[in-house]
């Protein structure tokens, strides 16, 4: 048996979700991801340097010398963001 955040994979271009419970739980929509809000980075302070490295490896990898962004293959992903 699979978990399911084995099968999830990063979305190439994220968009910000238009639904009322999202401000329960996070502060704002960061280009690529959500950041929590502070009773959630209270109750899970390790988390927001997680979401920091993770975000890196996701979004903002350089290829050497080409100032262009590329994406992380989605094979190189052991897990995915909970947020």
């Amino acid at each position: 048996m699979t978990s399911s955040c084995e099968n999830l994979e990063p979305h190439s271009a994220p968009l910000e979700i238009g639904h009322p419970e999202v401000g329960r739980y996070f502060s704002e929509f960061a280009d690529t991801h959500y950041v929590a809000n502070e009773e959630l980075q209270t109750r899970y302070p390790e988390d927001m340097n997680e979401t920091q490295v993770t975000v890196q490896e996701l979004y903002h990898r350089l290829t050497p010398g080409s100032g262009n962004q590329e994406q992380a293959p989605a094979s190189d992903q052991n897990h995915a963001m909970a947020m």
